[in-house]
């Protein structure tokens, strides 16, 4: 399909100002279609790139289309942006619907008993913390106390890559980089004397991977949570209100304390990170920490005991609404009928936006999820979502703002907070419970759960009931753990 530009040479029979207007009208995929069944002129410029990249970079969270940020737009071709815009909008609608997901579900093991030298159960009894990478060509998980990553297309019988370390990995996060061609991984490890964090670089031109940072942070017992974007690790540890902050690019580190034990905290982007808490005794706040204004305070030194401490608890707790030296403060509620407890944060930056000023940032979005237990033995599952954007540009400052674009307040049976749970781009909770996937739906007022996936037999697997499930956030896809299958759900297509 030719990129035709929306230009009248193109189109010498079409009055002055009337492709602009068509442009115009052309805000949804079933507008663009329609438009070009009258006639093969209006087929020609409804299939133009113009119309389509409009329709991409308009598309909300809840029809956020399968790009991450190692895709390159300007790479995409036309045939490809239409299939993503197509396919977002009509797996938001099959989201809408209450009922059964539409889930395509695939077990894995069948491609690995293929090679008799590996018996499968061997391979997955141990598997924890399974996380596909987007795409769905690779999984990385932990087995044995060991992190590894497996192909799943083509299908391996070995781990494509082991990483270096103790066999007592606890948790990991990663990221895709270099346009996909690279990962970045950290990954925490339990010793003796506390937790061993490793960055590690793995190359799948050559299939290998090595360290390029380690830190060892002493003295601290209690599971980190991990978050991996650009050139920065988070290490969180949410019963002590401390963040643990490594650059690995400059082998530095910091540490920020907030002293709010039950917080979440998240990476933004390489340039923030945002930290929802209880600040006080009756504010649920979000607050958000320029990485920039850290620049002067990272340390080199190995042992994290010497690196500088940054305390923002006051400064945040004191303020409604703050917005200066590298700190924006934002209310989500003010506590009246008992304390919600929060239990999920997740944040990202839409890539399949892009600023026509290249030096303001696309607005990054969080999410927020607590709940709250009601008279009756229910719950009211509380959402928000809330966007960080610049307001002001003036080199060399920069005001940061974070602003609430939607929130949601649903009432549902269980509560939430006790489950494994994940959270995708589009504003879908899933959460295992009893052998099923449940799917909540945020920023609404509909009861929940809205949606449920049941993990179907097939009469070939005997230890399918499920116990563990994460989700892909860029395509939703989920992969679950059973006794002796990696199984993979994505979303049906049709």
């Amino acid at each position: 399909m030719a990129d035709i530009l929306l230009d009248k040479s193109n189109f010498p029979h079409v009055p002055s100002g009337l492709i602009d207007q068509i442009h115009s009208y052309c805000t949804s995929p079933k507008d663009a279609f329609n438009l070009a069944r009258i006639c093969k002129a209006l087929q020609v410029i409804c299939k133009s790139r113009q119309i389509w990249l409009s329709l991409l970079q308009n598309l909300d969270v809840a029809q956020a289309p399968g790009i991450t940020p190692s895709d390159q737009l300007d790479s995409l071709l036309t045939e490809v942006i239409i299939l993503k815009v197509v396919r977002a909008v009509r797996l938001a609608h099959n989201m809408k619907a209450h009922g059964p997901l539409r889930y395509v579900q695939t077990d894995i093991n069948p491609h690995i008993l293929q090679n008799k030298k590996k018996d499968l159960f061997l391979v997955l009894s141990d598997c924890t913390d399974p996380q596909l990478l987007p795409g769905g060509h690779h999984s990385l998980f932990i087995k044995d106390g060991r992190l590894e990553l497996w192909a799943l297309k083509p299908a391996a019988s070995e781990p494509v890559w082991v990483a270096e370390g103790p066999n007592s990995c606890s948790t990991f996060d990663f990221e895709l980089v270099q346009g996909g061609k690279a990962l970045t991984v950290a990954a925490a490890y339990e010793t003796q004397i506390g937790w061993l964090i490793r960055v590690y670089k793995f190359d799948f031109k050559s299939q290998k991977g090595g360290i390029i940072m380690e830190r060892t942070i002493q003295d601290t017992f209690s599971a980190p949570q991990l978050m991996v974007r650009a050139n920065f690790v988070m290490v969180s540890f949410q019963t002590l209100g401390q963040i643990f902050l490594l650059n690995w690019k400059i082998h530095g580190g910091i540490i920020l304390e907030y002293l709010k034990p039950g917080a979440e905290a998240a990476l933004l982007g390489d340039h923030h990170i945002v930290i929802a808490a209880n600040f006080g005794t009756e504010n649920l706040k979000l607050a958000s920490i320029s990485l920039s204004s850290l620049d002067e305070h990272w340390s080199q030194k190995s042992n994290p005991k010497e690196w500088k401490r940054n305390n923002y608890s006051s400064r945040i707790a004191q303020a409604d609404k703050v917005e200066d030296q590298g700190v924006a403060c934002l209310c989500l509620e003010n506590i009246k009928d008992g304390q919600p407890m929060l239990f999920a944060m997740h944040a990202f930056t839409p890539a399949w936006r892009k600023n026509t000023d290249p030096n303001v940032p696309v607005p990054g979005e969080i999410f927020v999820v607590a709940d709250r237990e009601l008279s009756d033995e229910s719950y009211q599952l509380q959402s928000y979502r809330i966007q960080l954007s610049v307001r002001r540009v003036a080199a060399p400052d920069v005001t940061w703002h974070l602003s609430l674009v939607k929130q949601g307040f649903s009432v549902t049976q269980l509560p939430v907070r006790d489950m494994d749970i994940s959270i995708s781009h589009t504003g879908h909770v899933f959460a295992l419970q009893n052998g099923t996937v449940l799917c909540y739906q945020l920023f609404c007022s509909d009861a929940q759960p809205a949606n449920e996936l049941s993990i179907q037999a097939d009469g070939s697997n005997t230890g399918l009931r499920p116990t563990r499930m994460t989700v892909e956030p860029v395509s939703g896809a989920l992969v679950i753990r059973t006794l002796d299958t990696l199984r993979v759900a994505q979303p049906a297509r049709e």
